[in-house]
């Protein structure tokens, strides 16, 4: 037996669909757990964070300020992985 592909929505996390600057917040929340950063992708949706504020510039800062200051709280690797992912994307 063979199950049909699921149709839910998921995240746009392949080359040519959506623009990041248009994802929803759970477009990004996935995209960030897919990658890896479980973690982060949980702040970001505390944070009401979507596709317009992950590629602002100002988000940057946010990347490696520390989680009990109030940021992602991403190491040095995990920054790189997460903008190198963006960038595919923009």
């Amino acid at each position: 037996m063979g199950s049909s592909p699921s149709k839910t929505h998921e995240a746009p996390n392949k080359a040519g669909q959506r623009e990041l600057r248009k994802w929803t917040i759970e477009e990004v929340c996935q995209f960030v757990h897919n990658i890896g950063l479980t973690e982060a992708a949980n702040i970001l949706k505390a944070n009401s964070v979507d596709g317009k504020t992950l590629s602002s510039p100002n988000f940057e800062e946010f990347l490696s300020i520390e989680i009990d200051e109030g940021g992602l709280g991403l190491t040095p690797k995990q920054k790189i992985r997460l903008q190198k992912e963006m960038q595919l994307h923009q």
